[in-house]
């Protein structure tokens, strides 16, 4: 039981580290003064164990990554420019809320 409890755990993991990356991303395709830090979303997924192939079309993350992205991507459209800059800069900026630094400004 405890086997099946670690890997729920990890999946749960997964699923935050991958909702922080493609938010991070939908922000700065919405904002154009911020942009990912690509060294520091590396060492995001490195964290969680998780490879660009992954995120690939077949990888083993490719589905929760595209979940994310059509349930994301829509809403931060619809909020606009501004609230994607104030977003990024609040999650993901030097005092993020989400995770620290994964954003700097362009």
């Amino acid at each position: 039981m405890a086997a099946t409890g670690a890997r729920a755990e990890d999946a749960g993991l997964v699923e935050t580290a991958t909702f922080w990356y493609v938010h991070a991303i939908g922000l700065a395709a919405e904002c154009p003064t911020w942009k990912v830090d690509i060294s520091r979303a590396a060492l995001l997924l490195k964290t969680f164990k998780i490879s660009d192939d992954d995120y690939s079309d077949g990888g083993k993350y490719h589905d929760l990554f595209m979940k994310i992205a059509g349930t994301i991507k829509p809403k931060i459209q619809r909020a606009g420019e501004a609230a994607a800059c104030v977003d990024a800069e609040n999650f993901y900026g030097p005092n993020g809320s989400f995770v620290k630094w994964l954003m700097d400004r362009n």
